[in-house]
């Protein structure tokens, strides 16, 4: 890949849900292609299908693809 990359993890901690349920120790990984602007508006957010995971979605990134990371900054959210 020519562009930049970055992947972390987001530590939510518990999450209580609707129900009253708790979901202990949540945490979420995800990847980010590209650079954010100065004006924070180029940012695409495209999450995962159900058991799929961000590498599953990387054909879609690159230039002269419809995810460019060159025009826009991709965050890929996978499934916690």
């Amino acid at each position: 890949m020519s562009w930049p990359t970055k992947a972390g993890v987001f530590n939510a901690g518990a999450i209580k849900l609707q129900s009253g349920a708790v979901l202990q120790d949540v945490r979420l990984s995800w990847k980010a292609h590209g650079t954010l602007s100065a004006s924070r508006d180029n940012v695409v957010l495209y999450p995962t299908s159900y058991s799929a995971q961000h590498p599953d979605l990387e054909w879609l990134i690159g230039p002269d693809k419809i995810l460019d990371p060159g025009r826009w900054f991709i965050v890929i959210p996978d499934m916690f």
